[in-house]
């Protein structure tokens, strides 16, 4: 490739980046999934993040802008300008830059509780990937957790088969953008041709081939067009570990450590991996590498983030109350049907959620528990005040007299059920309202930007994505810093005049609804972590 070429390429994938933030590897999440794993951290007050790969820093200074308490480090000279801009504009002091050398075993960094390369070791020579291992273990805080983020074979298998179908007619001089163009052409006539000819040899890619084509272009090219990626068989990335003196923990999404998940006879398989006179540690590491094993092969698991501790590290007995008080709680799951009400939950006799896994129950307070959960996912909760919120909501549909201990007890059955299988996932810190806004309301800058953009979604500091209407999308498109609230509701009551959008409020006149509206929309974006002022 040309350096004019290679300049453009870079340039283009450096702006994809810049939308990407992974809610999974924030410190509050990492700080519960290792809690859970019996390898708890330090409290997030004062300790310090270290992302070995930053991309264009948005993903970094958004979580930084989360959590104010946290001091976050990039690791990654090639952006650090990108990064301090970002910084910057979201007005996140608590981040810093640091010099790394993969090729050389050296960084200019300090120790770190939190330690994150989500992508590197995917693109990483063998050389470069034994240096990000060592580089961890030697900055890794004694008591403190890291993420290191592969590409799994056999997982992958059907897509590196895909690979070579693809990569027709992509020429490797050619921008980032012309070959995801060319890329998606050829999916989507492998896909015709493919769906047309049930006999086709390719037949059992087509599925492969249609969630290829829902990718973004960003995903497009990580997955099948970086030249660079190179998946690793998940006992080798084992003995690498071993080898720096780090030992493998889990993974970030339990279900894809869950011995549960497997056929009966593969769960004795495990069992029996490792004999009584390997001790308690390499018991564990023969259990869960054979677990890792298995479920690759069921699930065509492609990508692992996996969890790291230092070698002499024992996990820590805790007890089940001291866990869940431990935590706070979001759902991965939604019900079946979305067109059942409340109403209509609280009236079965069997309701289904469907998330990770598939959950169906008959007890009431499991159905309004999941569905509070449902209506918050951007919102982290208690086991206490969760269970206060069930009461209620219990009161007001007419069942009362139900007792708080039976409730806390179901809920806490429920939570230790979900939370092995990723359809409840803990966290260790609320989301942060602003408390204190500006007159003029300002929205973070790369929420701004997806917002013009007229995406449908925004990428929140908290655990999903938040949904985007019209009059939410007339709104914070709006939250640049230089209109105070009048204004924004004022334009809003004139363009609901002029029929370009309806207000879901019920207040009686038009300047009621649009300021109804306006609280509501600003009051959701603060608590999602979206406004920096």
């Amino acid at each position: 490739m040309k350096p004019d070429q290679k300049a453009r390429t870079e340039s283009a994938l450096a702006g994809w980046d810049d939308l990407r933030i992974d809610p999974a590897v924030s410190p509050s999440r990492l700080a519960a999934r290792a809690l859970m794993l019996g390898y708890p951290v330090r409290g997030l007050n004062g300790s310090h993040y270290l992302d070995f790969e930053a991309g264009a820093g948005a993903g970094l200074v958004a979580q930084a802008a989360a959590f104010p308490e946290v001091v976050f480090t990039c690791a990654s000279p090639d952006q650090s300008t990108s990064v301090k801009s970002f910084a910057l504009q979201a007005r996140a002091q608590n981040v810093e830059v640091r010099d790394i050398n993969l090729a050389r075993f050296q960084a200019d960094i300090d120790t770190h509780d939190f330690i994150v390369a989500n992508d590197v070791f995917a693109t990483a020579s063998t050389a470069e990937r034994m240096a990000l291992l060592v580089l961890t273990k030697q900055h890794l805080a004694e008591d403190g957790i890291a993420c290191i983020g592969i590409d799994v074979f056999p997982g992958g298998r059907q897509r590196d088969e895909l690979r070579e179908l693809v990569l027709q007619g992509v020429k490797a001089g050619d921008t980032a953008e012309d070959q995801v163009a060319r890329a998606r052409e050829n999916l989507r006539r492998l896909a015709t041709d493919i769906a047309a000819d049930k006999t086709s040899k390719y037949a059992y890619l087509l599925e492969e081939l249609k969630q290829l084509l829902r990718e973004n272009d960003a995903d497009l090219y990580r997955d099948v067009l970086d030249p660079r990626r190179r998946t690793c068989a998940i006992e080798d990335f084992f003995a690498m570990a071993q080898a720096a003196k780090l030992q493998v923990v889990g993974d970030v999404d339990p279900l894809k450590t869950n011995v549960e998940i497997l056929p009966i006879d593969q769960q004795e398989e495990v069992r029996k991996q490792t004999p009584p006179e390997g001790g308690p540690e390499r018991a564990r590491q023969g259990r869960l590498l054979k677990t890792c094993q298995l479920i690759d092969l069921q699930t065509n698991v492609r990508h692992r983030k996996i969890l790291l501790v230092h070698a002499e590290r024992s996990p820590v007995k805790t007890g089940t109350a001291d866990l869940l008080d431990g935590l706070l709680f979001t759902s991965m799951l939604s019900r079946q049907d979305p067109r059942m009400t409340d109403a209509d939950l609280l009236q079965a006799q069997q309701v289904v959620f469907e998330g990770p896994v598939r959950y169906q129950t008959a007890s009431i307070i499991e159905i309004v528990t999941l569905a509070l959960l449902e209506q918050n996912k951007q919102f982290p909760v208690g086991m206490s005040r969760l269970a206060m919120h069930v009461i209620t909501a219990l009161k007001k549909a007419g069942v009362e007299n139900v007792p708080t201990d039976r409730v806390t007890q179901t809920i806490a059955k429920l939570c230790l059920k979900l939370l092995p299988m990723g359809a409840l996932v803990g966290h260790k810190a609320e989301t942060r309202a602003a408390r204190n806004l500006q007159k003029k309301p300002l929205l973070s800058p790369l929420a701004l930007h997806q917002v013009r953009l007229g995406q449908d979604y925004i990428a929140s500091l908290s655990p999903h994505r938040v949904n985007v209407d019209a009059s939410a999308r007339f709104i914070l498109s709006r939250l640049d810093g230089t209109q105070n609230a009048e204004q924004v509701i004022t334009e809003l009551v004139r363009a609901v005049a002029n029929g370009e959008f309806e207000l879901a409020s019920n207040e009686p006149t038009p300047e009621a609804r649009a300021h109804a509206t306006f609280a509501r929309i600003v009051a959701h974006a603060a608590r999602s972590g979206l406004l920096i002022g």
